[in-house]
């Protein structure tokens, strides 16, 4: 026998789980990322995970939860975007820094001065040192 939620004064909400602070339970539900307290959540099931999400980091779940349930926090789920779902994308697309991970030596500047100079090409000092 199963009982009405709405009789009880419960009430559900479905989103993917993620990893939250202890003693909460976070909830990414359209674009808003939610902190419940996990006290509130009288029950918890799975639903199918949707194609590209990362079953390791996030997990689809319907909660079912108390009247009066608090809200700990909100915010915007964009953080999560790219952490939760697969894209396609490539591994070096992926992985790459920002700046690249080698500096020119001041050896091979001066050598690059004096071939410019050789050609008559006249490089601005303080432009190089504000590029490296």
């Amino acid at each position: 026998m199963t009982s009405d939620p709405a009789a009880e004064g419960l009430f559900s909400i479905a989103g993917i789980m993620v990893a939250g602070h202890p003693g909460q339970v976070r909830l990414l539900v359209d674009q808003l990322v939610l902190d419940l307290d996990e006290d509130d959540v009288v029950e918890a099931s799975e639903l199918p995970a949707p194609e590209g999400l990362v079953e390791d980091l996030a997990q689809p779940v319907r909660l079912v939860l108390r009247r009066g349930a608090r809200l700990l926090g909100a915010g915007a789920a964009d953080a999560y975007e790219s952490v939760v779902w697969r894209r396609g994308e490539l591994f070096s697309m992926r992985t790459r820094r920002e700046e690249p991970s080698w500096r020119m030596s001041g050896a091979f500047r001066e050598h690059e001065r004096r071939f410019f100079a050789a050609y008559g090409i006249d490089i601005d000092e303080d432009q190089e040192e504000t590029e490296s």
